[in-house]
């Protein structure tokens, strides 16, 4: 009996042993005290946080070695308290205290602590891992190629906005590269080891929109996921999104991306909890911001919001004489093309200056990609033959669709003072000007001869603004 009272002792001991070992190597922070408050763990992770010994705590009441840790507070009241925030020394850590329940009686607490910060990168590296299909950056400020002055002050700018946080309002055309331009922001900006996220808001339904971008909770429709979904506003947390086409957003998700930007919190679509977002957010679009706010289809409230740095990027026809240095670069890519081939598609996109590319970068690359086809395995006549046959059958498909600057026609309204119709016309000539400006306002006040402000002023002057709802 004595040696089985022997073994069982030094079982238990070996036991006790195995247990300290391994709360000694837990990441967390463990404190353990009895129903009298006196601690009776106190791990090497609660050390560090508290900057003390277990041999100058272990024994001694809680409330008076470890007040900060409010371990006497779960004693006296017998109730949880779970994720508390508590500042312990420099460093703010989470704190869980749970009590010790033998029947209706308590016997101790045991609380885990754990730095905030370490949490926050666990977080993010949970994040990074659920948007790797959505996030990417393949494209820096080197990557966007022209020598035009439009086109290097349009660098210079967003060189300028990649070092704010502040967000960005782009007005282009298709195939412009706008997208280019959001992620060599991000690329370059402090945010830059972070998510980036691109989404066109004129791709997703907009049955979809609303939950792809701030996620949703399980059971809010049917077919959601179980356990809800994030959006991709939390996927991007610290990082960027890149909303593009953001003209197309409906009226009922421009209201919740204006409470998001307002204040940094995002509410899944079917629950109540609001999240913390840290965002920036960088716009797009193709279609005149200005005349939507006007009409009412798209919010002046958010429309501000967004436009709080502006870019316009230039459209080719507007820097026709980077077209052949574009397609230079363009075949560096196709390594399986011959020098006599480089020669003759570069010679045949230079040789129609007159042709407005109503498809920009994109169709140039669709363009100079075409005539590699035709002109693999042909003799350089026969090459350039076919390249100029093709190339004038493209743009003479195009000439119909290719913008004119043609007279503007005016809706007279003769109601109202003299001055009101005045105003109305001015408002008409300025929105026609903007659209020929593709939306710079600079250039449309210097083709009328104001000034910006002016400009702004008198598109205002008058204006009654729209009823919206949230």
């Amino acid at each position: 009996a004595a040696r089985e009272l022997v073994l069982a002792r030094r079982g238990a001991s070996e036991e006790a042993f195995r247990l300290n070992t391994i709360l000694d190597w837990a990441y967390e922070g463990i404190v353990a005290v009895d129903e009298t408050g006196a601690v009776t763990l106190f791990n090497r992770a609660a050390e560090k946080f508290f900057n003390l010994k277990a041999e100058a705590v272990t024994g001694r009441n809680c409330r008076e070695v470890l007040p900060a840790a409010k371990l006497h507070e779960v004693l006296a009241n017998h109730e949880p308290a779970l994720g508390e925030v508590v500042q312990v020394g420099n460093a703010k850590v989470a704190v869980n205290r749970v009590p010790i329940m033998s029947g209706s009686q308590i016997s101790g607490v045991v609380a885990n602590f754990q730095e905030v910060q370490a949490i926050q990168d666990i977080e993010e590296k949970i994040r990074k891992e659920l948007t790797s299909k959505n996030s990417g950056v393949r494209y820096c400020f080197a990557d966007i190629k022209g020598h035009s002055a439009s086109m290097q002050a349009a660098v210079g700018l967003a060189q300028k906005y990649a070092c704010t946080d502040e967000t960005v309002l782009i007005l282009g055309e298709s195939g412009s590269g706008k997208e280019m331009f959001a992620q060599s922001m991000h690329g370059a900006s402090k945010r830059k080891e972070k998510t980036f996220i691109a989404i066109n808001c004129a791709a997703i339904p907009t049955t979809l929109l609303e939950s792809e971008l701030f996620g949703y909770c399980e059971g809010s429709f049917t077919g959601a996921r179980r356990g809800g979904k994030p959006g991709l506003f939390e996927l991007a947390h610290r990082g960027t999104i890149f909303l593009d086409e953001i003209g197309e957003m409906p009226m009922e998700v421009q209201a919740k991306l204006l409470r998001v930007i307002q204040e940094k919190e995002v509410r899944r679509v079917g629950g109540e909890k609001l999240v913390r977002v840290d965002v920036r957010i960088i716009a797009a679009t193709h279609q005149d911001l200005y005349e939507l706010v006007d009409s009412g289809r798209f919010r002046k409230d958010l429309f501000y919001r967004l436009d709080v740095l502006h870019l316009t990027v230039p459209p080719l026809r507007e820097r026709k004489d980077d077209a052949p240095y574009l397609a230079m670069e363009i075949l560096k890519q196709h390594s399986e093309l011959s020098a006599r081939q480089k020669r003759v598609i570069t010679a045949t996109v230079s040789g129609r200056n007159d042709y407005q590319w109503p498809g920009n970068v994109r169709e140039l690359e669709n363009i100079v990609s075409r005539l590699a086809v035709l002109t693999r395995g042909l003799s350089e006549p026969e090459s350039i033959a076919q390249a100029r046959q093709m190339f004038n059958q493209h743009c003479g498909s195009k000439a119909g669709r290719l913008p004119q600057h043609k007279d503007i026609q005016v809706n007279l309204l003769m109601e109202g003072s003299l001055k009101e119709i005045i105003i109305d016309v001015e408002k008409q000539v300025i929105r026609h000007t903007l659209e020929l400006c593709g939306g710079d306002r600079s250039k449309a006040a210097n083709k009328l001869g104001i000034g910006r402000t002016t400009l702004w002023r008198k598109l205002e002057e008058g204006h009654s603004e729209p009823a919206y709802t949230n």
